[in-house]
């Protein structure tokens, strides 16, 4: 059985590193995410956590920063 924040971890990755990058970003100037509004402070901690471990297995030169932010930015201005 999964827990939330492995569901929600699963879920953003299903959308790119790009994205990623950019969740990252949101949750480390302490944001929350649609993903994460049902998630505690520790939860959105772990979640956090557990996305640099993934992403560092990749590396920052898989994707930039810059177009990470710029994704979430779309997603989320357009409401989809």
């Amino acid at each position: 059985m999964h827990t939330a924040v492995e569901i929600v971890v699963e879920s953003l990755c299903q959308n790119g590193c790009k994205a990623v990058w950019g969740y990252i970003a949101e949750l480390e100037a302490g944001r929350t995410l649609p993903d994460t509004e049902s998630l505690n402070d520790v939860q959105r901690r772990q979640v956090l956590i557990e996305l640099k471990e993934i992403m560092a297995v990749y590396g920052e030169t898989s994707c930039t920063l810059d177009d990470a932010i710029a994704t979430v930015e779309a997603k989320y201005s357009t409401g989809s």
